[in-house]
Protein backbone atom coordinates (compact mmCIF):
# COMPACT_ATOMS: atom_id res chain seq x y z
CA UNK A 1 0.00 0.00 0.00
CA UNK A 2 1.33 3.74 -1.00
CA UNK A 3 1.81 6.01 2.20
CA UNK A 4 0.21 9.24 1.82
CA UNK A 5 2.42 11.92 1.12
CA UNK A 6 2.91 15.57 2.55
CA UNK A 7 4.97 18.04 0.61
CA UNK A 8 7.05 20.54 3.02
CA UNK A 9 7.99 23.60 0.84
CA UNK A 10 10.53 25.80 3.07
CA UNK A 11 13.56 26.73 3.87
CA UNK A 12 15.00 23.82 6.59
CA UNK A 13 18.04 25.71 6.77
CA UNK A 14 16.61 28.05 8.83
CA UNK A 15 16.30 27.34 12.47
CA UNK A 16 12.43 27.61 13.59
CA UNK A 17 11.75 25.76 9.82
CA UNK A 18 13.97 22.95 10.46
CA UNK A 19 12.59 22.92 14.23
CA UNK A 20 8.95 22.42 13.09
CA UNK A 21 10.19 20.04 10.25
CA UNK A 22 11.87 17.41 12.14
CA UNK A 23 8.58 17.26 14.46
CA UNK A 24 6.66 16.75 11.52
CA UNK A 25 9.21 14.34 10.72
CA UNK A 26 8.50 12.75 13.63
CA UNK A 27 4.53 12.40 13.65
CA UNK A 28 4.62 11.63 9.64
CA UNK A 29 5.62 8.25 10.57
CA UNK A 30 4.17 7.69 13.78
CA UNK A 31 0.91 8.08 11.62
CA UNK A 32 2.30 6.05 8.70
CA UNK A 33 2.68 9.42 6.32
CA UNK A 34 5.87 10.33 4.22
CA UNK A 35 6.96 13.76 4.64
CA UNK A 36 9.62 15.07 2.11
CA UNK A 37 10.92 19.09 1.70
CA UNK A 38 11.57 20.88 -1.29
CA UNK A 39 13.63 24.77 -0.62
CA UNK A 40 12.50 27.60 -2.84
CA UNK A 41 15.79 29.70 -3.38
CA UNK A 42 16.98 32.16 -6.25
CA UNK A 43 19.38 33.92 -6.92
CA UNK A 44 20.96 36.01 -9.39
CA UNK A 45 24.31 33.99 -10.78
CA UNK A 46 23.89 31.26 -13.15
CA UNK A 47 24.11 28.35 -11.32
CA UNK A 48 21.60 29.92 -8.98
CA UNK A 49 19.09 30.42 -11.50
CA UNK A 50 19.46 26.64 -12.94
CA UNK A 51 19.31 25.26 -8.98
CA UNK A 52 15.97 27.02 -9.02
CA UNK A 53 14.76 25.84 -12.22
CA UNK A 54 15.77 22.53 -11.59
CA UNK A 55 14.15 22.38 -7.77
CA UNK A 56 11.11 23.70 -9.59
CA UNK A 57 10.67 21.02 -11.74
CA UNK A 58 10.95 19.04 -8.53
CA UNK A 59 8.13 21.08 -6.61
CA UNK A 60 6.00 20.14 -9.93
CA UNK A 61 6.84 16.49 -10.39
CA UNK A 62 6.20 16.09 -6.47
CA UNK A 63 3.47 18.15 -6.01
CA UNK A 64 1.56 16.76 -9.05
CA UNK A 65 2.04 12.54 -8.93
CA UNK A 66 3.31 12.20 -5.55
CA UNK A 67 2.05 14.40 -2.86
CA UNK A 68 -1.41 14.55 -1.34
CA UNK A 69 -1.33 17.60 0.58
CA UNK A 70 1.26 20.24 0.68
CA UNK A 71 2.14 22.56 3.52
CA UNK A 72 4.03 26.16 2.27
CA UNK A 73 6.09 28.43 4.60
CA UNK A 74 5.66 31.97 3.91
CA UNK A 75 1.85 33.76 1.85
CA UNK A 76 4.33 35.09 -0.47
CA UNK A 77 7.00 33.65 -2.72
CA UNK A 78 6.95 30.13 -1.77
CA UNK A 79 3.16 29.87 -1.54
CA UNK A 80 2.72 31.72 -5.29
CA UNK A 81 4.93 29.28 -6.83
CA UNK A 82 3.17 26.48 -5.16
CA UNK A 83 -0.15 27.51 -6.21
CA UNK A 84 0.62 27.82 -9.64
CA UNK A 85 2.21 24.83 -9.61
CA UNK A 86 -0.20 22.71 -8.56
CA UNK A 87 -2.29 21.31 -11.61
CA UNK A 88 -3.75 18.44 -9.87
CA UNK A 89 -5.19 21.12 -7.12
CA UNK A 90 -4.41 19.50 -4.23
CA UNK A 91 -5.16 21.19 -0.85
CA UNK A 92 -2.34 23.82 -0.10
CA UNK A 93 -1.98 24.48 3.85
CA UNK A 94 0.62 27.85 3.85
CA UNK A 95 1.84 29.77 7.38
CA UNK A 96 1.38 33.08 7.32
CA UNK A 97 4.61 35.14 9.07
CA UNK A 98 4.78 38.98 9.69
CA UNK A 99 7.35 40.24 6.27
CA UNK A 100 4.68 39.32 3.82
CA UNK A 101 1.95 41.43 5.24
CA UNK A 102 4.28 44.29 6.56
CA UNK A 103 7.35 45.41 4.66
CA UNK A 104 6.71 43.19 1.63
CA UNK A 105 3.28 43.43 1.02
CA UNK A 106 3.65 46.43 -1.44
CA UNK A 107 6.19 44.33 -3.51
CA UNK A 108 3.96 41.51 -2.94
CA UNK A 109 0.55 42.58 -2.82
CA UNK A 110 -0.91 40.40 -6.06
CA UNK A 111 0.81 37.17 -5.12
CA UNK A 112 -0.03 36.83 -1.81
CA UNK A 113 -4.10 37.97 -2.88
CA UNK A 114 -3.15 34.69 -5.00
CA UNK A 115 -1.71 32.39 -3.29
CA UNK A 116 -4.60 33.28 -0.37
CA UNK A 117 -7.29 32.57 -2.60
CA UNK A 118 -5.91 29.40 -4.05
CA UNK A 119 -5.21 28.43 0.05
CA UNK A 120 -7.41 25.42 1.07
CA UNK A 121 -6.14 26.93 4.96
CA UNK A 122 -3.94 29.74 6.26
CA UNK A 123 -2.05 29.31 9.66
CA UNK A 124 -1.20 32.61 11.57
CA UNK A 125 1.78 32.28 13.54
CA UNK A 126 0.21 34.71 15.94
CA UNK A 127 -3.64 36.33 16.59
CA UNK A 128 -2.13 39.64 15.82
CA UNK A 129 -1.10 38.40 12.61
CA UNK A 130 -4.16 37.19 12.19
CA UNK A 131 -5.62 40.02 12.51
CA UNK A 132 -3.26 42.11 10.29
CA UNK A 133 -4.08 39.19 7.52
CA UNK A 134 -7.87 39.84 7.88
CA UNK A 135 -7.75 43.58 7.61
CA UNK A 136 -5.71 43.48 4.68
CA UNK A 137 -7.53 40.41 2.79
CA UNK A 138 -11.40 40.17 5.14
CA UNK A 139 -12.48 37.26 3.19
CA UNK A 140 -9.82 34.89 4.13
CA UNK A 141 -11.74 35.24 7.57
CA UNK A 142 -12.75 31.74 7.52
CA UNK A 143 -10.20 30.10 6.21
CA UNK A 144 -7.42 31.04 8.78
CA UNK A 145 -6.39 29.90 12.12
CA UNK A 146 -3.91 30.18 14.68
CA UNK A 147 -1.31 28.03 15.83
CA UNK A 148 1.17 29.77 17.56
CA UNK A 149 5.15 30.08 16.33
CA UNK A 150 7.01 27.61 19.42
CA UNK A 151 10.24 26.18 21.07
CA UNK A 152 11.12 23.17 21.95
CA UNK A 153 10.93 23.46 26.26
CA UNK A 154 13.33 20.32 26.21
CA UNK A 155 16.00 21.55 24.71
CA UNK A 156 15.78 25.08 25.68
CA UNK A 157 15.91 24.72 29.70
CA UNK A 158 17.42 26.38 32.03
CA UNK A 159 21.26 24.99 32.94
CA UNK A 160 22.15 24.55 36.75
CA UNK A 161 25.67 24.39 36.19
CA UNK A 162 25.57 27.90 33.82
CA UNK A 163 22.61 30.07 35.97
CA UNK A 164 23.88 33.35 37.79
CA UNK A 165 22.60 33.62 41.18
CA UNK A 166 24.33 36.78 42.00
CA UNK A 167 23.27 40.35 41.90
CA UNK A 168 26.40 42.08 40.85
CA UNK A 169 25.42 43.38 37.13
CA UNK A 170 22.70 42.57 35.44
CA UNK A 171 23.64 40.66 32.41
CA UNK A 172 20.93 41.86 30.02
CA UNK A 173 20.71 39.98 26.26
CA UNK A 174 19.11 40.71 23.21
CA UNK A 175 19.35 37.98 19.99
CA UNK A 176 18.30 38.89 16.69
CA UNK A 177 19.09 39.52 13.09
CA UNK A 178 20.90 43.02 13.42
CA UNK A 179 18.51 45.65 11.15
CA UNK A 180 17.22 48.77 12.46
CA UNK A 181 13.91 47.17 12.91
CA UNK A 182 15.16 45.48 15.62
CA UNK A 183 15.72 48.44 17.81
CA UNK A 184 19.49 47.60 18.84
CA UNK A 185 21.17 51.06 18.21
CA UNK A 186 18.33 52.51 20.72
CA UNK A 187 18.84 49.78 22.86
CA UNK A 188 22.44 50.42 23.34
CA UNK A 189 21.67 54.18 23.68
CA UNK A 190 19.21 53.42 26.76
CA UNK A 191 21.73 51.01 28.69
CA UNK A 192 24.75 53.83 27.91
CA UNK A 193 22.35 56.15 30.31
CA UNK A 194 21.78 53.95 32.99
CA UNK A 195 25.36 52.99 33.27
CA UNK A 196 25.89 56.57 33.16
CA UNK A 197 23.70 56.93 35.68
CA UNK A 198 25.71 54.51 38.10
CA UNK A 199 23.89 51.21 37.80
CA UNK A 200 25.83 47.85 37.23
CA UNK A 201 24.66 46.55 33.78
CA UNK A 202 26.31 44.73 31.02
CA UNK A 203 24.43 44.21 27.97
CA UNK A 204 25.43 40.95 25.40
CA UNK A 205 24.28 41.09 21.69
CA UNK A 206 23.89 38.30 19.71
CA UNK A 207 23.23 37.62 15.99
CA UNK A 208 24.88 38.81 12.70
CA UNK A 209 23.07 41.30 9.84
CA UNK A 210 24.26 44.86 8.13
CA UNK A 211 24.82 46.25 11.53
CA UNK A 212 27.18 44.39 13.11
CA UNK A 213 30.00 46.73 12.34
CA UNK A 214 27.76 50.11 13.42
CA UNK A 215 26.99 48.50 16.63
CA UNK A 216 30.80 47.85 17.45
CA UNK A 217 31.32 51.34 16.40
CA UNK A 218 28.62 52.91 18.68
CA UNK A 219 30.10 51.05 21.28
CA UNK A 220 33.61 51.97 20.74
CA UNK A 221 32.09 55.52 19.97
CA UNK A 222 31.09 55.91 23.60
CA UNK A 223 33.73 53.92 25.55
CA UNK A 224 30.91 51.19 26.58
CA UNK A 225 33.60 48.11 25.12
CA UNK A 226 33.38 47.06 29.38
CA UNK A 227 29.77 47.01 29.29
CA UNK A 228 28.40 46.37 26.00
CA UNK A 229 29.09 42.95 23.40
CA UNK A 230 28.45 42.55 20.18
CA UNK A 231 28.97 38.79 19.98
CA UNK A 232 27.85 37.94 16.57
CA UNK A 233 26.67 34.34 15.66
CA UNK A 234 25.87 32.73 19.10
CA UNK A 235 27.06 28.65 18.20
CA UNK A 236 25.12 27.17 21.28
CA UNK A 237 22.22 29.72 22.18
CA UNK A 238 21.01 27.28 25.16
CA UNK A 239 24.49 28.30 27.16
CA UNK A 240 24.48 31.70 26.06
CA UNK A 241 20.75 32.20 27.54
CA UNK A 242 21.65 30.81 30.52
CA UNK A 243 24.28 33.59 31.22
CA UNK A 244 21.85 36.08 31.20
CA UNK A 245 19.54 37.89 33.49
CA UNK A 246 17.58 39.37 31.76
CA UNK A 247 16.16 39.23 27.94
CA UNK A 248 14.85 42.16 25.76
CA UNK A 249 13.14 42.38 22.23
CA UNK A 250 13.42 45.71 21.51
CA UNK A 251 11.68 45.87 18.50
CA UNK A 252 9.21 47.79 15.88
CA UNK A 253 7.56 44.91 14.36
CA UNK A 254 7.06 41.41 15.13
CA UNK A 255 4.73 38.62 14.12
CA UNK A 256 5.55 36.01 17.21
CA UNK A 257 9.04 36.36 17.85
CA UNK A 258 10.84 33.03 18.89
CA UNK A 259 13.64 34.56 20.56
CA UNK A 260 11.58 35.60 23.42
CA UNK A 261 9.95 32.15 23.51
CA UNK A 262 13.52 30.62 23.86
CA UNK A 263 14.15 33.13 26.53
CA UNK A 264 11.07 32.52 28.47
CA UNK A 265 11.75 28.46 28.00
CA UNK A 266 15.25 29.19 29.42
CA UNK A 267 13.23 30.42 32.57
CA UNK A 268 14.15 33.86 32.09
CA UNK A 269 12.20 37.52 33.01
CA UNK A 270 11.66 38.71 29.63
CA UNK A 271 10.63 42.67 28.68
CA UNK A 272 9.49 43.13 24.99
CA UNK A 273 7.89 45.81 22.61
CA UNK A 274 3.83 45.20 22.49
CA UNK A 275 4.21 44.65 18.82
CA UNK A 276 2.58 41.65 17.05
CA UNK A 277 2.47 38.55 18.89
CA UNK A 278 4.29 39.38 22.11
CA UNK A 279 1.63 40.76 23.96
CA UNK A 280 0.38 37.07 23.28
CA UNK A 281 3.20 35.46 24.71
CA UNK A 282 4.43 37.13 28.21
CA UNK A 283 2.50 39.32 30.63
CA UNK A 284 1.60 43.14 29.42
CA UNK A 285 2.98 44.71 32.91
CA UNK A 286 7.16 43.51 30.77
CA UNK A 287 5.48 45.14 27.70
CA UNK A 288 6.45 48.80 26.25
CA UNK A 289 5.67 50.87 23.56
CA UNK A 290 8.62 51.77 20.97
CA UNK A 291 10.13 55.21 21.47
CA UNK A 292 8.49 54.93 25.35
CA UNK A 293 11.85 54.73 27.01
CA UNK A 294 11.43 56.16 30.18
CA UNK A 295 8.81 52.84 30.68
CA UNK A 296 11.78 50.56 29.56
CA UNK A 297 14.57 52.17 31.77
CA UNK A 298 11.56 51.95 34.71
CA UNK A 299 11.08 48.16 33.40
CA UNK A 300 14.74 47.23 33.66
CA UNK A 301 15.39 48.56 37.02
CA UNK A 302 12.45 47.36 38.43
CA UNK A 303 14.37 43.74 37.64
CA UNK A 304 17.84 45.29 38.45
CA UNK A 305 16.16 45.77 41.58
CA UNK A 306 15.23 41.98 42.52
CA UNK A 307 16.96 39.58 44.31
CA UNK A 308 17.80 36.58 41.90
CA UNK A 309 15.19 34.41 43.57
CA UNK A 310 12.58 37.13 42.70
CA UNK A 311 13.73 36.72 38.75
CA UNK A 312 13.87 33.08 39.19
CA UNK A 313 10.10 33.08 39.72
CA UNK A 314 9.37 35.21 37.14
CA UNK A 315 11.26 33.31 35.13
CA UNK A 316 9.71 29.95 35.91
CA UNK A 317 6.32 31.25 34.79
CA UNK A 318 7.45 32.16 31.56
CA UNK A 319 8.88 28.74 30.98
CA UNK A 320 5.15 27.30 32.24
CA UNK A 321 3.60 29.36 30.04
CA UNK A 322 6.10 28.26 26.84
CA UNK A 323 5.40 24.58 27.69
CA UNK A 324 1.68 24.95 27.90
CA UNK A 325 1.31 27.26 25.23
CA UNK A 326 4.27 27.69 22.94
CA UNK A 327 5.55 23.77 22.75
CA UNK A 328 6.99 22.77 19.71
CA UNK A 329 6.14 18.96 20.52
CA UNK A 330 2.25 20.21 21.05
CA UNK A 331 1.79 22.93 18.39
CA UNK A 332 3.86 21.00 15.86
CA UNK A 333 1.14 18.18 16.24
CA UNK A 334 -1.91 20.35 15.63
CA UNK A 335 -0.15 21.34 12.68
CA UNK A 336 -0.13 17.73 11.49
CA UNK A 337 -3.49 16.88 12.35
CA UNK A 338 -4.84 19.82 10.31
CA UNK A 339 -2.94 18.37 7.22
CA UNK A 340 -3.81 14.82 8.40
CA UNK A 341 -7.65 15.83 8.05
CA UNK A 342 -6.88 16.96 4.74
CA UNK A 343 -5.42 13.68 2.83
CA UNK A 344 -8.32 11.64 4.76
CA UNK A 345 -10.53 13.50 2.49
CA UNK A 346 -8.65 12.59 -0.61
CA UNK A 347 -10.73 10.11 -2.23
Amino acid sequence: MVRKAILYVGNIESPFQRELYKFLKFYSKKYGLRLTNVKLKSGTRLYEKLAFYKTLLELSYTLNVKANVVFVEYLADNAFLTTMLNIRKIPIIIRCHRGELYEHWNRCKERVLISADKASLIICVSQAIRRRLIALIPWVKDKSIVVYNSVDPLKFKPLKTIRRKHNENLIIGSLGYLIPRKGFIELINIIKDLIAKGYKIKLKIGGQGPLFYTLRHIVKKFSLERNVFIEGYINDLVKWYNTLDLFILNSKSEGMPTVVLEAMSIGLPVIATDSGGTIEAIEKNWTYRFGDWERLKDLILKIYSMTPEERERIGMLNRKRVTEKFNIRKNSLKIMKILMSFVENQS
